[in-house]
């Protein structure tokens, strides 16, 4: 994955330039075009930003923006700063000759060197205004600053390639990136300075000080077992530029799932910006309409999952890439995998996690079946949040952080790529569903929705292997906890015909539903001991009905229910439950008597 965030960092121009670094340049020392002191100016800090610099190497002077300490050494300085102290003088005085901004700024310069009072009274002005030792301060003449100059590039080019320490080192290796031959990092291993990662540490060496062209670069830094990626400088810092990109930029990242992701054509380098995981975002300006139409295809594809928008179809095959982070601690970033593929594939994943999570529910307007609809499971949070023990927590990311972990990951990769569900959620929702049946003012109160539960229950089941669980009542189903499940709604209904349109107290369901999962054979023997009684006391044609259901369902599981079910039985229970209790209200109402409160009954 190092190689496709290289790749990235390269085709969009996000690496820094042979011999440049990024700097954070606190102030500026104002001169004249002829060297003149005009002042010193402080960067405000909401304004400080990173700005590529000349830089060589750390152990070397670097050419104008270099720290406070190496351009005004005090008296008492160790040995360190100065010699680069001289070093940057003798570097500014042999670039003067070949360049007019540095001979300005070498005018300023010899002056420090010849008058200690001016020299003492600038640093005093320079402390005034906050300014530390370790601080990168640069120089900006007749309001250009310097380091954004062109005339001294050429020459610093090849001054930094003869003085590099690179040229005194003889190992050479093979890129793992490139497959070039390279020498290997030489200097401190780069820093990653991505907000999202803070600093503090290199990127990738396992020993974070090391400074030896022994040093590999590792999968993520911090990895001690790591694989070994060997790497030049060069390479290292592209792809901590590519790397630092993707983590700052909001429409390539989301934290909370922990994905970067990005299209990799090089034409249309942002068609997938539009791809934010929690909100849609409009189209990048400058893409000519052609390309904005296309954009706002692909971004809807991943936007279809973290939003609930419908994804278009697809005719264009770009490609693109998903990358798993993580942030364990200050200055870290772990890359764990990576995944690739065409747009078409992508969206072919999004669609069969809508076929398997459709679900077929009745249609109620004013208490009376108007008939069904098919429902489909198109946002990743309906099932988060319905599946959450806390649901009213005052900060609910954090609960989805603390309940789910990595699982809310492992969610939305089975949507984008047809994975498995977590067996996580499967848990949840089946737990959700018997509270709402045993906790049924609870759940109520909380406004969950037992249909997105059953969806998500159904898809659970579907990407384990049991194929047979369709939208509607199957009785063909290979799963006896399935039709556990439809055996105790059927003797739900039993009870409720019974009473001939009298209201229930208390149903089977409330009392049993827990104990029906938990422990089926003790609890469905004697629930099966009320059947009997429940079809004495109905109407005789509800009665041949009802045992004509109970005959075909006692075939499909046998002499005797099992001991225990596995947590897949348990979710097939309450997807046989549901859907035998819808069958019995999407019947004509002559064939069943209805209860007078059909909606009522239903909700049971």
């Amino acid at each position: 994955m190092y190689r496709s965030i290289y790749d990235y960092a390269v085709a969009h121009e996000l690496s820094l330039p042979k011999f440049r670094k990024e700097k954070q340049i606190k102030g500026y020392i104002r001169l004249s075009g002829t060297g003149e002191y005009e002042g010193f100016e402080k960067v405000p800090k909401e304004e400080v930003k990173r700005i590529w610099c000349p830089h060589i190497a750390d152990s070397k002077p670097a050419l104008i923006c270099e720290k406070c300490q190496f351009i005004f050494p005090e008296e008492n300085a160790n040995t360190t700063a100065l010699a680069k102290h001289h070093g940057f003088m003798v570097m500014m005085n042999e670039g003067a000759e070949h360049s007019q901004t540095l001979k300005t700024i070498q005018l300023f310069l010899n002056r420090l060197e010849e008058e200690k009072a001016f020299a003492d009274s600038i640093r005093k002005e320079m402390n005034d205004a906050g300014i530390k030792n370790v601080d990168y301060i640069s120089f900006r003449i007749d309001s250009v600053n310097a380091e954004k100059q062109t005339d001294w590039a050429d020459w610093f080019d090849g001054y930094a390639q003869a003085h590099s320490p690179k040229n005194t080192y003889e190992k050479i290796v093979i890129s793992e990136l490139t497959g070039k031959p390279v020498v290997p990092i030489i200097d401190k291993f780069p820093q990653n300075t991505a907000k999202a990662a803070g600093t503090g540490f290199p990127l990738y060496s396992n020993q974070h000080r090391k400074v030896s062209g022994e040093a590999c670069s590792f999968v993520s830094y911090g990895c001690v077992n790591g694989i070994a990626c060997p790497m030049s400088q060069e390479e290292a810092e592209a792809v901590n530029a590519g790397l630092k990109h993707l983590l700052d930029t909001d429409t390539n990242n989301d934290r909370d799932f922990g994905f970067l992701y990005w299209y990799d054509r090089n034409d249309a380098a942002d068609l997938i910006t539009n791809a934010r995981m929690l909100r849609r975002r409009t189209s990048k300006k400058g893409v000519n309409e052609v390309e904005a139409e296309r954009e706002k295809q692909y971004s809807y594809v991943l936007n279809a999952v973290f939003s609930g928008t419908k994804a278009p179809d697809i005719d264009d095959h770009g490609k693109y890439r998903i990358v798993e982070y993580n942030l364990p601690d200050k200055g870290r970033v772990s890359l764990s995998k990576e995944y690739f593929g065409t747009y078409r594939e992508l969206y072919n994943a999004l669609q069969k996690w809508y076929l398997d999570s459709s679900y077929t529910d009745v249609v109620w307007v004013n208490k009376k079946n108007s008939g069904t609809a098919v429902y489909t499971l198109g946002n990743i949070y309906a099932v988060l949040l319905q599946c959450l023990k806390h649901k009213g927590a005052t900060d609910i990311q954090k609960e989805l952080d603390i309940e789910y972990g990595r699982d809310k990951r492992g969610l939305a990769k089975a949507m984008l790529f047809g994975h498995k569900v977590p067996k996580v959620f499967l848990s949840a929702a089946s737990e959700q569903i018997t509270r709402s049946y045993v906790c049924k003012k609870q759940f109520e109160e909380e406004k969950r929705s037992r249909r997105i539960l059953l969806q998500t229950i159904k898809v659970c089941l579907l990407r384990e292997g049991y194929e047979d669980m369709k939208t509607t009542l199957n009785k063909d189903a290979g799963s006896i906890g399935y039709h556990c499940g439809r055996w105790f709604a059927t003797m739900v209904r039993a009870q409720e015909l019974s009473t001939n349109g009298k209201a229930l107290n208390t149903s089977l369901s409330d009392r049993y539903y827990r104990a029906a999962k938990q422990a089926p054979a003790r609890t469905l023997a004697m629930v099966n001991g009320l059947k009997e009684h429940y079809l004495n006391k109905m109407p005789a044609g509800s009665k041949i009905g009802m045992e004509r259901t109970f005959a075909e369902i006692s075939e499909k599981i046998g002499t005797a229910f099992p001991e225990r079910f596995t947590i897949l039985e348990q979710g097939a229970f309450d997807l046989g439950y549901a859907q035998q209790r819808q069958a019995f209200f999407m019947r004509p109402e002559k064939d069943l008597e209805q209860n007078t409160s059909e909606q009522a009954a239903h909700e049971e």
